[in-house]
């Protein structure tokens, strides 16, 4: 568990930095695609959580791959207010606050 923390946030500091210190990634259309929810969603509130540790874990190993696939597919919006990028194997949820800041809800396998 440590030393996949570890690994996350070396991956995650290697992010560019927004000039209020937030990490993000560009995605395909330049937007900033922000990750301060997903990190509260399923790491800094550990105790409150409603996941259990392994589907935590599963989630935030898979920041390897946020990179690839933010720049490699499209944004598609939902009929709610989320927003999502799709691949074979996996979803990203997205949503936009009300200062038109994207932030990364959630991200899973889904097939």
């Amino acid at each position: 568990m440590e030393n996949t923390l570890e690994i996350f946030f070396d991956i995650y500091n290697s992010f560019p930095e927004a000039y209020n210190w937030q990490k993000y990634l560009r995605l395909k259309n330049w937007k900033k695609l922000y990750f301060n929810m997903f990190i509260k969603k399923y790491w800094l509130n550990w105790d409150k959580t409603k996941y259990s540790g392994k589907d935590v874990i599963r989630r935030i190993r898979m920041i390897e791959f946020f990179k690839y696939i933010t720049l490699n597919f499209d944004v598609s919006n939902d009929e709610n207010w989320r927003s999502k990028i799709e691949t074979r194997f996996f979803r990203m949820v997205i949503i936009e606050l009300k200062n038109k800041k994207l932030e990364l809800l959630s991200f899973y396998n889904f097939r």
